[in-house]
């Protein structure tokens, strides 16, 4: 309706929004305010290996495009 370039306005903004927000709680060490009882929870056995930025975008090309 506005045309892409407003679109791109748009996006890049909330991105930026986003990041900002982000950086800024991240930098106020909230986990002081988390509960105990969250800290606790367990969902399950992970095996988490360390990956390698090539590992990473090949695994998430291989989820987005199923194959």
């Amino acid at each position: 309706m506005f045309g892409w370039k407003i679109a791109l306005i748009y996006i890049g903004t909330g991105l930026l929004v986003a990041i900002v927000a982000g950086i800024i709680i991240g930098r106020l060490k909230m986990e002081k305010h988390v509960q105990d009882y969250v800290w606790e929870i367990k969902v399950g056995d992970v095996d988490a290996t360390e990956q390698s930025w090539p590992e990473r975008f090949a695994y998430a090309r291989n989820y987005t495009t199923g194959s």
